[in-house]
């Protein structure tokens, strides 16, 4: 066990300040990052564009099989 007398104390250094949570990511690593996420975002957006247009389309067929069912009965 190490034991320190007030001579020790007077004598050491400024305590060093560690930041443990510190990132070695750089300023660029965080602008590629949030790059990316925009592009994800873009795309998402896309998908559910799409999604929808499917959706509409996919009503407006319905629609005409029941109008060609409903006309042929």
């Amino acid at each position: 066990m190490t034991t320190f007398t007030t001579k020790d104390r007077q004598n050491a250094s400024p305590p060093h300040i560690v930041d443990s949570g510190a990132s070695p990511r750089t300023l660029s690593d965080f602008i590629a990052q949030e790059q990316r996420l925009e592009m994800l975002r873009e795309h998402i957006q896309k998908l559910y564009e799409e999604i929808n247009r499917l959706r509409d389309e996919n009503a407006r067929l319905k629609q005409e099989i029941e109008n060609f069912m409903d006309g042929r009965c």
